[in-house]
């Protein structure tokens, strides 16, 4: 009787042990997430607008008291498709291509890659980005993940919203594709090489534009809109000074356009932070078979 009594009263005591660890072990476990917003705010006055497009407006249209004493206020915006931090479908450039309604949300959300051609645009303003750029960069990095949102730093992102700054000229809307305009943006043949040879799901560059200022053709915007490669693209993308090169989950969540050529976009990366865990389990776990080799 003795021999069962302290058996019970050992798998009693293992029990207890066992419930405070996952007790304790459930408490001690922490996942920090660090949230990076990667778009511009939308607002009447500090903003930048591809010249000959509609600028956001937003005005009251209701504010005050209703009939029944309550509070209420509502507001009406007007805009194009594609501007502040935007996405372009393929319909963009390709008549009857994929609408952005039609783009699944599994490719507008993919592990970052952020591409940092900073150091080479303040004394080129056009500089078109090159496949050793990207090659240096793997180097460094890793290969640009299947799926990838690859977003391009070109240091743009720091000159809204200033107009002459960031289009390199003051904007005329008479004159949407005035020579004068400076940015810089990947090469064609440079975006032709990710197409054929990476699989990236989304492409974005700080810029008003995919495409370099100095392109008329627009190579960027037909080779990853085209319905061979169906890569939708996005603009005018903020604060990549925050971003790490790796390490980062990247949405991209358009507003829900009908057969729209593009669409406003909330932006932003998940950075997982490092997982403070004490080993609360791991050490009850120890203590519970060292009491039940000794009570048993």
């Amino acid at each position: 009787m003795n021999i069962m009594a302290a058996a019970s009263n050992a798998n009693l005591l293992i029990a207890t042990l066992v419930l405070l660890a996952a007790i304790l072990d459930r408490g001690s476990c922490e996942v920090d997430e660090n949230i990076i917003d990667l778009s511009h705010k939308y607002s009447n006055t500090a903003m930048v607008t591809w010249p000959m497009l509609l600028k956001f407006n937003i005005s009251v249209g209701f504010k005050g008291l209703t009939p029944g004493g309550v509070y209420y206020e509502e507001k009406r915006f007007c805009t194009s498709e594609h501007s502040g931090t935007h996405v372009d479908a393929p319909l963009h450039f390709y008549e009857h291509a994929q609408s952005v309604d039609k783009i699944p949300l599994k490719t507008l959300i993919g592990p970052g890659a952020v591409i940092d051609v900073s150091g080479k645009t303040d004394d080129d303003p056009s500089y078109e980005v090159t496949v050793q750029d990207i090659l240096d960069w793997e180097a460094d990095n890793g290969r640009i993940p299947d799926g990838a949102v690859l977003l391009l730093n070109t240091g743009w992102h720091r000159r809204w919203p200033n107009d002459v700054e960031y289009l390199g000229t003051k904007a005329d809307v008479n004159n949407p594709f005035n020579p004068d305009y400076r940015w810089p943006g990947l090469a064609g043949k440079t975006a032709q090489w990710l197409a054929d040879s990476r699989s990236i799901g989304v492409y974005g560059v700080d810029c008003v534009s995919i495409d370099y200022s100095g392109s008329s053709t627009f190579p960027v915007h037909k080779i990853f809109l085209s319905p061979e490669h169906g890569i939708p693209s996005l603009e005018n993308v903020a604060n990549l000074d925050a971003m790490p090169p790796t390490g980062t989950r990247v949405y991209a969540i358009p507003m829900y356009i009908r057969d729209g050529t593009g669409a406003p976009t909330r932006l932003f990366a998940v950075v997982n932070g490092g997982q403070r865990h004490l080993p609360a389990f791991g050490l009850v776990a120890v203590i519970v078979l060292l009491a039940r080799r000794c009570l048993l």
